[in-house]
């Protein structure tokens, strides 16, 4: 019986081209929108290719929406348009659930364009153990040029990463926040294509009896007197980070 590799197999000797052994290479190549940062195994994608109704949406103040757009992309034809109200509580918000897993490291990565006239930008993920949620939260603060990420008791603590963005519907930003719920603390942010170690910064843990679950989420708060909008492109978490 032969052994080995047949002729057309990814090691045999060709004559112009180069086969492919990197399986996140190649499915980079045939459209998967999990280009930035590939470590991890994929726990949930989304590229709004399918409109965003397994997501559940509330908005506050007068033209707040949140919808599936055609007008920028990414990659596809659609992604997740986000518009936050210009009165009241002026905020947009998405939020998809997600069945329960074991503790792990998880990571959170967001492609999205910002907004000029927004307040702030967030993006949140939800760990219900019965007992506990467990939560890793990113916020750029829009006025002070600040991000920040949730750490105990839900307090926002302000990191020092160097980030001066430019505001258009046409530039998407990739961020990835990766966080061990075993250990209760982050790991680190990749952001603006460089990494940042996170690991001395603590979870958020508030008694809570939700069931066991998970839920990640993004909200956006517009400034006063503005119709701030954003647009979400992927949103894709992942599991057994290194």
């Amino acid at each position: 019986m032969p052994r080995g590799q047949p002729d057309y197999g990814m090691y045999a000797t060709t004559q112009l081209i180069a086969s492919i052994s990197d399986m996140g290479e190649l499915a980079a190549r045939l459209g998967s929108p999990d280009t930035y940062d590939r470590r991890g195994n994929i726990l949930f994608l989304e590229d709004f290719e399918d409109d965003i109704l397994g997501w559940i949406t509330e908005t506050s103040g007068a033209g707040a929406s949140v919808s599936c757009s055609a007008e920028h992309k990414l990659r596809g034809s659609c992604s997740m348009k986000l518009v936050a109200g210009s009165t009241l509580s002026r905020y947009a918000k998405a939020l998809v659930r997600l069945s329960p897993v074991i503790a792990s490291r998880f990571g959170m990565e967001i492609a999205v364009t910002l907004d000029t006239n927004m307040e702030s930008w967030e993006a949140w993920n939800n760990c219900y153990t019965g007992i506990y949620r467990i939560t890793a939260g990113i916020k750029f603060d829009r006025v002070l040029n600040k991000l920040y990420v949730l750490t105990t008791a839900d307090t926002w603590y302000e990191v020092s990463i160097p980030f001066s963005p430019l505001f258009s519907p046409h530039l998407f930003y990739f961020s990835k926040l990766v966080f061990d719920i075993s250990k209760l603390t982050y790991i680190r942010q990749i952001n603006a294509n460089y990494s940042y170690d996170f690991s001395a910064i603590p979870l958020s843990v508030i008694p809570d009896a939700t069931p066991p679950s998970g839920e990640s989420y993004v909200k956006l708060v517009s400034q006063a007197g503005f119709n701030a909008t954003v647009y979400l492109d992927s949103c894709i978490m992942t599991y057994n980070e290194p």
